[in-house]
């Protein structure tokens, strides 16, 4: 069998996250790590949160990042009932907004990521911190000081 650049099958784009979501797979584990994700398949687990993070800059120019296997350039002539640039600027929006939360550490992921570092391995351990705290499905309700302090008593930080 050869390796396939992106999944395909019974699984499509749109569902690649949401297995993951479905099946309760540690995001570390994931089989569907992948170089691009569609608006419809972002869930906001750790790898798309990198993945989104690297991508701010073309996010800001409200251009969604074009997969390097789409033809035609990744141009679609299909009906969207929303304006080209609303499903970015919801995105970074999003974004912007867990990363506030996390204050200094927030700014040092965003450093680490747009300087190169996408693995979660290569980051500094406050940029895992933040990068742990901004990702999943909906907002934290703690505060990030709240979730550090629970996560140490745990014994679950980084």
């Amino acid at each position: 069998m050869t390796e396939e650049k992106y999944p395909t099958g019974d699984i499509g784009y749109e569902r690649i996250c949401q297995a993951c979501f479905h099946k309760h797979w540690n995001w570390k584990d994931c089989p569907y790590k992948v170089d691009w994700y569609h608006p419809k398949a972002i869930f906001f687990c750790s790898h798309q949160m990198i993945w989104l993070i690297a991508s701010l800059p073309e996010l800001k120019e409200f251009r969604w990042p074009v997969a390097d296997y789409l033809d035609d350039n990744g141009v679609t002539k299909t009906l969207s009932y929303q304006a080209n640039f609303e499903t970015t600027s919801l995105f970074i929006a999003e974004v912007e907004i867990r990363l506030k939360t996390t204050g200094e550490a927030g700014e040092a992921l965003v450093d680490e990521i747009q300087s190169g570092i996408t693995e979660y391995e290569g980051l500094s351990r406050p940029a895992k911190r933040a990068l742990n705290y901004i990702s999943g499905f909906r907002r934290r309700r703690q505060t990030y000081p709240e979730w550090k302090h629970t996560q140490k008593k745990r014994g679950k930080l980084p």
